[in-house]
């Protein structure tokens, strides 16, 4: 399983970017298909980031909160929203 341990920002700008497109962009936040995943996406996302969640869920992560201008406490809702 994987666990960032710490979120370097580039890390983030990369999960932005694969999220919601590059800034600038035609498809920069449009709709993705990935939004709405299948259950074996759900699954799939949960053995990869599980063990960041648990770490996130204990507060381990909270200094993400204070990473960039606001990238870091949106990262690490996105984790704990997304995971469980």
């Amino acid at each position: 399983m994987h666990c960032l341990v710490s979120l370097e920002p580039a890390l983030i700008q990369e999960s932005f970017r694969l999220r919601f497109g590059s800034p600038g962009s035609k498809d920069y936040l449009k709709e993705k298909s990935f939004w709405y995943g299948s259950p074996a996406d759900d699954r799939h996302l949960r053995d990869v980031f599980s063990n960041d969640y648990e770490a996130a869920k204990n507060g381990q992560y909270d200094d993400w909160m204070q990473e960039g201008s606001g990238e870091g406490a949106l990262a690490l809702i996105i984790l704990l929203d997304q995971i469980p």
